[in-house]
């Protein structure tokens, strides 16, 4: 193996390569000294010695294998992990580390899965299928299971697309140190906010028949057979009406299917020509003059789109497709109302979504559930006669559930949630000594408050019958209140209660500060205010002072 130059860029805590450790072994044999080697190739001396002394013990300069960092978790809890993810596909990280009781990162948690072959994924979509549904699509698929190439292409395709401005680009991959990814030509940048749109010549069934007229007589041929998914504007009287009166043979298309649909994965090629065929079209402004020009970089870009992409498309044998068919024959399609469900008032499904708030019918062997209060209270009048009244005025009670379902139609079970107070549960012996200690304890404690407004109400009930008291209306004032209330709330602040220590010191700075500019005022007009009769001057302006009980409020 040719020997070649040390990279001195390699980061510190990379090991040398085995032709490295040539490399420093062969000038070393040359007369070389480590230290002068070492400064020359950019590397510390004790890497020069260490590769000199354990040069005789290594196979061919490689490293010897190492025992590595001990494992964090042991076979068991690596069994629980394994089992956890295959019982519960959906289940977050959080949850499988409860369930394996393991205290571990979730990196560690994705190496044990990855080398048990289970990797994680955002889950694929596709529309909601009924059983019947689902059975017309395979119905269709095995009565064209063993169709030849010639048959397909008697096919004449057709779909529907509208193309947004900024949708369809490819993602950017960029080059780079960590550091840089935040810098700005790094950085990739897209509108944000409605964009503008365009479907050539609308959404409506008359617009649609132009279309049919403009291009079917030019591509359409005795024999073919053309395909039109299950959308209003191609189930219309006028749509139907002029594919009967050219002549124009469809084909049947299952309900809900555009994933069968070849032509749909041309979309994707389309909307990336866009920026191909008008790289500007992107910073343009949001106008009609962008919008036809949209239009004509959509023409553009299709016209760009090979013949070997459309050859390509869903072109598949006859054997892998009887593969296909026959793999997803033998899954057992079922209903919701088919679905067994657990038993009410278990625990909550760990891998499904958290319980929700519910209604249950409270009729007697009726299971009904519901989470929308109008759809309980439609189904208690229809099935069971129920009608609102004053003394019953909800035929339902509120409960704790969860769904398997994502889909439109959902069935709901009961569970056992921590925080469901609408379940009776029975407690033991001691759980309810407990309950009555706590309730002895809150009974004392609120005596004992009571007892403590009573004693400051009768503080606050004492009348002070000087001539600033009675000026100020407060006896009248404070008649008809909630004296309880009012001492609670007058009184010192406690230790605990820092934010009214606080409020209380702020409030007497600022009397201080209002005090201090009363200073400013001219004597008598002091004198007039600290006097109990607005029409005189108090002659001891003072005196007020003297009294303890007046310095207190």
């Amino acid at each position: 193996m040719a020997l070649y130059g040390i990279d001195i860029n390699t980061l510190p805590s990379h090991e040398l390569t085995p032709a490295a450790r040539g490399y420093i072994l062969g000038k070393i044999s040359e007369g070389r000294k480590p230290r002068e080697l070492a400064r020359s190739i950019g590397v510390p001396q004790s890497t020069i010695s260490d590769t000199i002394q354990k040069s005789t013990i290594r196979t061919n300069q490689t490293s010897q294998h190492r025992v590595g960092r001990p494992r964090s978790y042991s076979d068991r809890e690596e069994r629980r992990i394994v089992i956890a993810a295959r019982k519960y596909p959906t289940i977050r990280y959080a949850n499988i580390k409860q369930e394996a009781n393991v205290e571990i990162s979730n990196e560690t948690i994705r190496g044990i899965l990855k080398k048990h072959y289970i990797f994680h994924w955002i889950s694929k979509k596709r529309p909601f299928l009924t059983k019947q549904t689902a059975k017309v699509r395979l119905d269709w698929a095995r009565a064209r299971v063993s169709w030849t190439e010639e048959q397909w292409k008697n096919i004449m395709w057709s779909d529907e697309c509208s193309v947004e401005r900024g949708s369809g680009k490819k993602p950017v991959w960029i080059w780079g140190t960590p550091s840089q990814k935040w810098e700005k030509d790094f950085i990739t940048e897209h509108r944000t906010g409605k964009e503008i749109s365009v479907m050539h010549n609308g959404y409506s069934a008359g617009s649609y028949v132009e279309v049919l007229e403009d291009q079917l007589p030019e591509y359409y041929k005795p024999g073919m057979k053309f395909m039109q998914d299950n959308a209003r504007i191609h189930t219309a009287k006028a749509t139907k009406e002029f594919l009967e009166e050219h002549g124009v043979e469809t084909i049947e298309w299952p309900p809900y299917s555009p994933d069968m649909n070849p032509i749909e994965h041309a979309w994707i090629h389309l909307k990336r020509l866009v920026y191909h065929v008008c790289p500007d079209i992107e910073y343009g402004p949001k106008n009609q003059t962008v919008r036809e020009d949209l239009e004509y970089a959509l023409q553009e870009a299709w016209l760009h789109i090979s013949d070997e992409l459309f050859d390509s498309l869903g072109r598949i044998s006859a054997k892998e497709r009887k593969a296909i068919v026959e793999k997803y024959a033998r899954y057992k399609l079922s209903e919701p109302l088919d679905v067994p469900l657990p038993p009410p008032l278990e625990s909550p499904i760990k891998a499904l979504s958290g319980p929700v708030d519910a209604f249950l019918c409270e009729e007697e062997e009726c299971s009904f559930i519901s989470i929308n209060r109008s759809v309980i209270g439609q189904h208690c009048n229809q099935a069971h006669d129920w009608k609102w009244k004053k003394e019953d005025s909800e035929h339902w009670k509120k409960v704790k559930a969860q769904t398997f379902f994502t889909g439109r139609f959902r069935r709901y079970f009961v569970v056992h949630a921590a925080e469901d107070h609408s379940i009776a549960v029975a407690l033991g012996q001691g759980d309810k000594d407990s309950a009555a200690a706590i309730k002895r304890e809150w009974s004392e404690a609120r005596a004992k408050r009571k007892k403590e407004l009573e004693i400051a109400d009768e503080k606050v009930a004492k009348t002070d019958r000087t001539g600033w008291f009675n000026r100020t209306c407060w006896p009248e004032h404070l008649a008809q209140r909630n004296t309880k209330r009012l001492a609670h709330a007058s009184r010192p602040p406690d230790r605990d209660e820092r934010l009214l220590q606080q409020a209380m010191k702020v409030v007497d700075l600022a009397m201080e500060k209002s005090v201090a500019g009363l200073s400013t005022l001219a004597v008598e007009t002091r004198r007039w205010l600290r006097s109990a009769k607005r029409e005189e001057i108090d002659v001891r302006p003072m005196a007020r002072l003297q009294n303890p009980e007046s310095q207190n409020r």
